[in-house]
């Protein structure tokens, strides 16, 4: 296969062109959220309500989030400025994009103000939205992880009393509702950060296109600026889902040793507690669903590695493409 190099008059247009596609996965992601608006709200709902079966959960300091909302917001909406005012730097076609193919004058102060207002938009819409989304997923994943560290602390603990029959009843249940809410918030966030996950990482590949083709140090300001919140906003929001999903599969590991725990020290006990074994061996079997992405990667830390060695195995074909 023949490979050509993009001059970069080109480049600007597949570079736009590439911003379109962008956004058009951000609206996809806007019709996956809303269509899951409900669900999501009822997350929160059935949380509120078994929180006050386990012992005080730990949930994310409302000052994290809002911290995480407000750099959401502020990144894209200050490299979208910052980008559109060095606009006089590219070339006609990427002018163009952001003015609407309107003819402006260079220097026409309703140009710059149009450019600005498009600008934002768009930015907010690539890396905005999807950030406040990620925030959202995160909060989700985090809080449910807190909620099974709470059941694990409440095994440990009838697991150092005198165990009855009502306990292992009451911890049954408790154990059921979890894995029901396993199963409803892998269904309703898996195709979300499946399209998150696409959303965010082609971002990262047009901006690592974009500062590789172009070299870092002569690339356009408005170039840089555009990749400000796609080598910013963008890792910090996949590593940060990533990891608070990933927090799910590490305490239901915990929860599964103390089942086991508690199991194997009735068991040196006496008969009488051959029906507590048996509750507890069927909510060790019972399984919770694996939080993924769309079914297609399980959301685990090593998909952080995974993420960002093909970003790293796409650099270097770039820079191979550019150097033929």
């Amino acid at each position: 296969m023949a490979l050509y190099i993009i001059t970069q008059s080109s480049f600007y247009a597949i570079l736009c062109a590439s911003f379109v596609g962008t956004n058009t996965c951000s609206l996809l992601l806007w019709y996956a959220v809303h269509r899951r608006r409900t669900d999501i709200g009822q997350f929160f709902f059935q949380s509120f309500r078994i929180s006050f079966l386990l012992p005080k959960i730990q949930n994310i300091p409302q000052r994290t989030i809002n911290l995480c909302l407000i750099f959401s917001t502020l990144i894209p909406i200050i490299s979208a400025i910052l980008s559109t005012a060095f606009l006089h730097d590219a070339v006609d076609e990427h002018k163009e994009f952001y003015n609407f193919f309107i003819d402006f004058k260079d220097h026409e102060v309703s140009g710059y103000i149009f450019r600005a207002i498009l600008g934002t938009l768009c930015f907010i819409s690539v890396f905005g939205f999807p950030a406040f989304i990620a925030v959202v997923c995160g909060t989700i994943y985090y809080h449910y992880s807190e909620l099974l560290s709470g059941f694990c602390g409440k095994i440990t603990d009838y697991g150092k009393k005198n165990i009855c029959h009502e306990l292992s009843l009451k911890l049954m249940k408790c154990h059921e509702f979890l894995c029901r809410m396993s199963l409803e918030i892998e269904d309703t966030l898996s195709l979300i950060v499946l399209i998150l996950l696409c959303c965010q990482t082609l971002s990262m590949y047009i901006a690592l296109s974009s500062l590789v083709l172009f070299n870092f140090n002569n690339a356009p300001a408005s170039i840089k600026w555009q990749c400000i919140p796609a080598v910013t906003l963008i890792p910090a929001s996949l590593i940060g889902v990533n990891l608070c999903a990933s927090r799910i599969s590490s305490q239901i590991e915990c929860i599964q040793a103390s089942l086991q725990t508690v199991r194997n020290n009735l068991f040196a006990k006496s008969e009488t507690h051959g029906k507590i074994v048996s509750f507890l061996g069927m909510m060790m079997e019972t399984k919770f669903a694996p939080m993924t992405a769309g079914g297609v990667l399980e959301l685990k830390k090593g998909l952080i590695l995974t993420v960002f060695g093909s970003l790293f195995t796409y650099g270097l074909l770039i820079i191979n493409i550019k150097n033929e």
